[in-house]
């Protein structure tokens, strides 16, 4: 979820865009725990009124005009976000989405009840849904499906942002599309695997102090990456994100 909290020292708000799969769910869980009083805010999509969830950059824009409270992104707010190993971040957001798949499939076929699964959104009476999913199937057959779905899409701009969307378009996006900045003034990122360096923002600009990053929603996905990553995948996805590999200078080991 995308989380804003207020920064007495910069007297603005500080917003974290939660990529998918980078440990969101742990940054919005130390935020709601040290608030210290400070209201937690969530974009909310003004035609919904539902909150927002992972939320790229360059659709912050027009959810924040509509808020009234603020007029641009120019000169009052600051963005924080991590980024995780690619490697681990392709292998886990594959086999997530596999297993979700498998479970929806489940329910279509009449074998699992979508009741027994409450944490995933289902539309077992919905001919499109049961079409999608029926269709992704084969995409989550192994990562290298994966790898090609993602590259089909990658440079097709996503100007259509609406939360009831099935949320899998979101994940096939890499994460240099989600650090697009556009027209904000600041943009920290942080490597999840840096406790450290996060600590030490978290405590200066925004008051908040803590002993660890807790782990949240950990389902271990990323633990398998060099059991999937032959070398052939291994040197696609280093081409695929060559520049945050390099920039941020991640490794596969």
């Amino acid at each position: 979820m995308s989380t804003g909290i207020y920064s007495r020292k910069h007297n603005t708000r500080f917003w974290h865009v939660a990529i998918p799969k980078t440990g969101s769910q742990a940054i919005l869980e130390v935020l709601k725990s040290n608030a210290k009083g400070r209201r937690i805010g969530y974009p909310k999509d003004p035609d919904t009124g539902k909150t927002q969830h992972h939320i790229p950059m360059h659709q912050y824009e027009p959810l924040f005009i509509e808020d009234r409270v603020y007029k641009s992104l120019s000169d009052r707010k600051y963005f924080f976000t991590t980024i995780r190993n690619p490697w681990e971040w392709h292998v886990s957001s594959w086999l997530y989405h596999k297993n979700k798949n498998k479970i929806k499939m489940g329910v279509i076929a009449g074998q699992l009840d979508p009741d027994d699964h409450p944490d995933i959104s289902m539309k077992p009476d919905n001919d499109g849904w049961i079409e999608f999913e029926t269709s992704m199937e084969e995409r989550y057959k192994g990562l290298d499906t994966w790898l090609d779905w993602m590259e089909e899409r990658g440079d097709k701009r996503y100007d259509e942002w609406n939360c009831d969307r099935n949320s899998v378009v979101t994940y096939v996006r890499d994460q240099e599309w989600w650090l697009n900045t556009l027209r904000v003034n600041s943009l920290v990122v942080f490597k999840i695997e840096d406790h450290d360096e996060i600590k030490t923002f978290l405590k200066n600009e925004l008051d908040i102090s803590v002993k660890e990053i807790p782990v949240i929603n950990r389902l271990g996905f990323g633990d398998k990456t060099k059991t999937y990553l032959t070398p052939k995948l291994k040197d696609r996805i280093n081409r695929l994100n060559y520049r945050l590999i390099r920039k941020y200078g991640y490794e596969i080991d």
